[in-house]
């Protein structure tokens, strides 16, 4: 029997890109999307601090398989590493064509995974393999407008998600995941939008507003004494402050809020989930 080395413990990150195979895209939309999103997740790593090259990644044809190493934490990927994820992407799509952009499902897991010359192997993997493809998932992101919905195993979820520090606003749920001769249980967290994404809120909402005030007629004279206030002041505040908010969080690498853990009641075990 061969020898082979023992298994290490990793932190298992699988990308899956929605309706990668619809049919009217074609193998440039295909080529494109590939590239983007492995560029997009190579640069999600690196900003988060991750050394790429201490990093196991495999192609997948419409997704990725990464594994990252035991010294970096949990709460760095879940937290960091997703959000940076979230803004690369929406960057992407903002550069490109609706049928070359990207969505992606991401499923979080860890476990003690196996090293060949071929590759890698491990009931862990499988498993996160199994909770990309949950169709809860899928419907959750087909719902939301934003590029990247999560889902975590049951174990990630007990061990890290539940014991983050970062406080949220948000809920994950469990669902049912159909493991190859067992079910086991999902937790998915609601899509959130990137920075990108308020800052296009600013663009096609706070900026048509802005320009419609500064465009129109002046009123009429005001009687003497009584002082106006510009009628446009407070607008241009609103989007310098909400424009340097976002230039600031893009420059300076911060933990991200936008895949917050979970929010409990006060005393509530991990099992009590709240609505």
């Amino acid at each position: 029997m061969e020898h082979h080395s023992p298994a290490v413990h990793r932190t298992i990150v699988v990308v899956d890109m929605e309706r990668f195979t619809d049919p009217r895209r074609t193998n440039r939309h295909h080529l494109t999307m590939r590239s983007g999103l492995n560029a997009a997740v190579r640069r999600a790593v690196q900003r988060s601090h991750i050394a790429w090259p201490e990093c196991h990644h495999e192609d997948r044809g419409d997704g990725m398989l990464l594994l990252i190493p035991p010294h970096v934490p949990k709460s760095t990927v879940l937290t960091v590493l997703l959000g940076h994820l979230a803004r690369e992407i929406d960057d992407y799509n903002g550069r490109h064509s609706r049928l070359a952009s990207v969505r992606v499902r991401v499923a979080l897991h860890a476990g003690e995974i196996s090293f060949d010359e071929h590759g890698v192997t491990a009931p862990s993997i499988n498993d996160t393999f199994r909770l990309v493809e949950a169709q809860d998932l899928k419907e959750t992101l087909a719902r939301s407008p934003h590029p990247l919905a999560l889902i975590v195993s049951s174990w990630f979820f007990h061990e890290v998600v539940w014991h983050s520090p970062v406080p949220t606003q948000r809920d994950y749920w469990p669902v049912p995941v159909d493991c190859k001769g067992r079910v086991d249980t999902g937790w998915i967290c609601p899509p959130r939008p990137s920075l990108s994404d308020r800052s296009r809120v600013v663009d096609g909402v706070v900026r048509p507003i802005l320009t419609a005030v500064e465009t129109a007629p002046p009123p009429a004279r005001a009687r003497p004494g009584k002082h106006r206030a510009p009628r446009s002041g407070w607008l241009r505040q609103l989007v310098a402050a909400v424009r340097r908010r976002g230039e600031g969080d893009r420059v300076h690498p911060q933990p991200s809020v936008d895949w917050p853990p979970v929010r409990r009641a006060k005393g509530a075990g991990p099992d009590e989930h709240v609505a």
